[in-house]
């Protein structure tokens, strides 16, 4: 009876989180579960990426005593070359972030709303890492100038 009970109930979970993870909806578990694997898959892959294109610039810089020295010795075309294939896989993961995980259909409006639920659905974008800038903020949060 309990493993009949058990079956049913995960069976039913798998229901659930499935038909509750879709994009095209915009509800507080979608959200959640797409900022979730949003930072743990994509991102973090990305970023990885992104540290190993920055750490091979840095070895590939040879300064040369003599001559003038380069405010920023990442604009050499040498080195410039060395950490490309980080940056291009940083930037596939990014797009891929955006492509799969991303939330556009807004909210549904319930009377009485509070105004930080106004805020909410004014927003062009619900899930948090799909639209960070180099501050790491939304660019249309509150506060920040367009």
């Amino acid at each position: 009876m309990k493993k009949h009970l058990l079956g049913i109930s995960l069976v039913m979970f798998l229901a659930f989180l499935s038909a509750g993870c879709s994009t095209s909806r915009n509800t507080a578990g979608s959200r959640f579960y797409h900022a979730t694997v949003t930072r743990f898959n994509a991102y973090f892959n990305g970023h990885e990426a992104y540290l190993r294109g920055t750490e091979a610039q840095e070895k590939a810089i040879k300064d040369n005593y003599i001559d003038l020295l380069t405010l920023f010795p990442s604009s050499d075309a040498k080195v410039q070359a060395s950490g490309k294939d980080g940056f291009e896989t940083a930037i596939e993961k990014s797009q891929k972030c955006i492509k799969l995980h991303s939330i556009t259909p807004k909210p549904e409006n319930k009377m009485n709303q509070a105004s930080t639920d106004l805020e909410f659905q004014n927003k062009t974008e619900s899930v948090p890492m799909a639209c960070l800038d180099d501050d790491g903020r939304c660019p249309d949060e509150p506060g920040t100038v367009s």
